[in-house]
């Protein structure tokens, strides 16, 4: 099975290319898609609006932060840190995974 998805500016356009597939190969209508790459698509009247809503929603669940509370950075502005200024994490893992993620970092295994 292959996905392919048509996007244009006509609908009667997008109907036509569509028919013409039919004609030649057994084809299922899925209708909008809703998810492309990891991105959300939601229509409006507007246009299209695309969000990783559903990405960062599984991250922040992923690292059980669905529940956190946003706060604004403690420190003050201008603050120059060095590296003598702290310790070593114990376990950076867990921070690790945050970052790459936060970044769309993605390692295969």
């Amino acid at each position: 099975m292959d996905d392919i998805i048509l996007i244009g500016n006509s609908e009667d356009e997008i109907a036509l290319v569509k028919s013409y597939l039919h004609s030649l190969f057994t084809i299922k209508d899925l209708g909008f898609a809703k998810y492309f790459l990891g991105l959300e698509l939601v229509r409006s009247t507007h246009g299209l609006l695309v969000t990783q809503q559903k990405y960062l929603t599984d991250i922040l669940s992923d690292t059980n932060l669905l529940e956190a509370k946003p706060i604004s950075t403690p420190f003050p502005p201008g603050l120059k840190l060095t590296a003598g200024d702290s310790s070593l994490l114990p376990d950076p893992a867990p921070y690790h995974y945050r970052f790459l993620h936060i970044f769309g970092v993605h390692f295969g295994f």
